[in-house]
């Protein structure tokens, strides 16, 4: 099977379950935002995940909502 072939089947898998972690956390706008970020980080480094991938994509998932987090604080102070 091709990276991308078995990247799919990774993105099949945990999509859903990223994508609750980050609406949980932001909301169903931002949560999409996130949770491509996310999946962008995980393809850039696909050849050093996990054998169980999803603690990684949820921290990875994590650091993407602080960063949100982070953005929004400062939208609000301007």
């Amino acid at each position: 099977m091709h990276d991308d072939e078995r990247f799919t089947e990774l993105f099949r898998s945990f999509y859903p379950s990223v994508l609750a972690f980050a609406r949980r956390r932001l909301g169903p706008d931002l949560a999409e935002e996130v949770v491509e970020e996310t999946f962008l980080a995980a393809w850039r480094r696909f050849d050093k995940l996990p054998a169980d991938p999803l603690p990684w994509l949820y921290r990875a998932a994590s650091y993407e909502v602080s960063q949100r987090y982070r953005q929004l604080d400062r939208e609000d102070r301007l």
